[in-house]
């Protein structure tokens, strides 16, 4: 159910079996990955591989029989694909200097935070989900990271990002997204197709409940999301003030807010004459209006 990295340099004779597995390294045997089978440029396999989605970089090395496409009978939930996402992130970011990372500016609005403060709170939003609002679900049996369990408190005053006193520095925050995915993968491999989809989490927002920090009503956002989750997302009928999320709408909408800031990101970039590296489809919360208009 987890997403095994073979690194540079590493060598693996065996057998593999995963949701996801990704080569910089080499392996000798089969590979079974019930999502995705990622090959870079430095990794090489040599025998048999079973995925529905093969990923290669130029000068990857395969040789044997793959088998691509069909499904490998994982019976866990399929998720977004986050490891994706990071590696569209790690993309976008790279190269950049500490002055086009703390670039903002107060108009427009979407660009008031910075690109690192959009990394932080990509990481930050994660945790604060599905350690902080989830914790009483999906934390019953099993102690979450006691680092992630204080992050998700969120008691440093900063709004919606990680403590800038204990992560600035842009490794540092893109080690935290990192986790961040990887706590997604974990989770969702406790659950199956069912599960994931019948846990719910009701929230109580007060009339006058606010996103963070900011003005922005948050009943009018979950008014304006719950559309693209398929009753994932929904509003309590008798409780016109409370709403209920699935653990599956949770992970989509976490995955589309991703989406936003990283196209955020490539924004604020242009604003700096910096080109957009990542290539993002308008989906999710990308297809409202204002994000393809700078």
């Amino acid at each position: 159910a987890h997403h095994l990295i073979i690194g540079e340099g590493a060598q693996v004779d065996g057998n593999v079996r995963g949701r996801a597995t990704t080569v910089e390294g080499h392996v000798s045997g089969t590979i079974e990955s019930s999502e995705l089978l990622y090959v870079q440029a430095t990794g090489s396999v040599s025998g048999d591989a079973h995925t529905p989605r093969l990923m290669t970089e130029d000068g990857a090395r395969l040789n044997g029989r793959l088998v691509v496409g069909s499904s490998t009978g994982g019976a866990g939930p399929r998720i977004p694909d986050f490891d994706r996402l990071r590696r569209l992130v790690q993309s976008e970011l790279r190269g950049l200097t500490d002055q086009q990372l703390d670039f903002s500016s107060k108009n427009p609005d979407w660009a008031r935070w910075s690109i690192r403060r959009q990394v932080s709170h990509m990481a930050n939003s994660v945790y604060f989900w599905l350690v902080g609002r989830w914790k009483d679900i999906l934390w019953d049996n099993v102690e979450p990271d006691p680092e992630l369990a204080e992050i998700a408190l969120a008691e440093h005053g900063h709004d919606r990002m990680l403590d800038p006193s204990r992560y600035r520095d842009i490794q540092a925050l893109f080690k935290m997204l990192n986790r961040s995915y990887d706590l997604i993968h974990e989770v969702a491999g406790r659950e199956s197709v069912h599960s994931i989809r019948e846990k719910k989490l009701t929230l109580h927002l007060g009339p006058d409940a606010k996103v963070g920090a900011s003005e922005e009503s948050a009943h009018q956002l979950w008014e304006r999301f719950a559309p693209l989750h398929e009753g994932g997302i929904a509003r309590v009928p008798s409780d016109s003030f409370a709403w209920t999320f699935t653990l599956e709408a949770t992970l989509r909408h976490l995955y589309y807010e991703q989406l936003s800031h990283l196209r955020t990101i490539q924004r604020l970039k242009k604003k700096q004459g910096l080109p957009a590296v990542a290539r993002i489809t308008q989906e999710g919360y990308l297809q409202f209006d204002g994000f393809w208009n700078d």
